[in-house]
């Protein structure tokens, strides 16, 4: 079992527009206005335990701007450094990406009861199965003539499925303009 955490480094901001105030697990401390890096360091109390939640908000009335926030555990700090921007959106399509359509399904229905469907494998896994939702702009033929009958579900945390079911025998199609898929915290 690892040792508990003590010492948290907020090496928070670069180019500090006014006094922050800074909170971690109850313990608080500022952050002064300042061009280049400022930073605080906040000792968690003995015993602590669960997830140190982080709060950060403007001292006074007004707002605050600052840059290359970054929060580090241990007793000294390490440079900040930017990662690759395609590593940063790999890292947010963890929690949120979207499919920009049109995205056409077509079946040619030989009755009522087909269906057809289309598997989409996302371009990472998401943290957990994603909560999907979709914006259908055209559709045809749909059973029940009802457009949640053109239906988007998260099969996992990496793959979607895409379904249409027919209403009868004929063409049955929709146009899938968008679809949102979140695994937010």
């Amino acid at each position: 079992m690892a040792a508990p955490i003590s010492t948290t480094q907020v090496d928070a901001t670069e180019d500090a527009s006014a006094t922050l105030d800074i909170q971690i697990a109850g313990v608080t401390g500022v952050i002064l206005p300042a061009t280049g890096r400022s930073s605080v360091t906040l000792t968690i109390p003995p015993g602590f335990s669960g997830a140190p939640a982080l709060r950060l908000a403007p001292s006074g009335a007004g707002s605050v701007s600052f840059r290359r926030m970054k929060l580090e555990f241990g007793a000294s700090m390490t440079a900040w450094v930017s990662r690759p921007l395609t590593h940063e959106q790999l890292s947010a399509q963890r929690y949120f990406f979207r499919i920009n359509g049109p995205r056409g399904l077509f079946l040619y229905a030989q009755g009522l009861g087909n269906y057809f469907f289309n598997g989409v494998l996302l371009p990472v896994p998401m943290r957990v199965t994603p909560v999907v939702s979709r914006i259908v702009s055209a559709s045809g033929n749909l059973f029940q003539n009802d457009v949640a009958n053109a239906s988007a579900a998260a099969l996992g945390p990496g793959s979607l499925r895409l379904s249409i079911s027919p209403n009868a025998a004929s063409e049955c199609y929709a146009n899938f303009d968008r679809v949102d898929c979140s695994a937010e915290l």
